[in-house]
Order: C-alpha cells, then sequence, then structure tokens
C-alpha cells in the first residue's frame, strides 16, 4: 500500500509547487511525511478494504485533493 500511496503523492507533487494552498509553507517532503504519518496513525485502521476505515480514508484523500484545487 505504501508504494502505491507514495506513487500517487509523488504524481501530484508539481501541483503542489503552484498551489498557494494551507501546505505551501512547507517543502514537499514534509508535506508528503506529514500525509504518511496521518493516514497511517490509528485513526484509519490500517486503511482496510470494505470496512468504515476505507471510508474515511478516501474522504481525508478527498478534501487534501480539493484543498490543492484538484
Amino acid at each position: 500500500m505504501k508504494p502505491i500511496l507514495l506513487s500517487l503523492l509523488a504524481m501530484i507533487l508539481p501541483w503542489l509547487a503552484a498551489a498557494q494552498q494551507p501546505y505551501a509553507h512547507l517543502d514537499d517532503e514534509t508535506m508528503v511525511r506529514e500525509w504518511i504519518k496521518t493516514i497511517a496513525s490509528d485513526a484509519f485502521g490500517g486503511r482496510k478494504p470494505m470496512t468504515s476505515y476505507e471510508d474515511v480514508t478516501v474522504e481525508y484523500l478527498q478534501q487534501e485533493l480539493a484543498g490543492l484545487g484538484l
């Protein structure tokens, strides 16, 4: 799961450089580390598919990407 997540985040990094969003004050590495730390927290329950944790994870990612204008 981590390689897929990191790949997805790496694909959106070019947009992050131009975005004037809450993460604009952070460099790319710090921002990605914060996202990973958040998604890896107990609140996301291992991101297990077909559970309520999947819904929480998807909602979080939707909010983050919408905040970036994607």
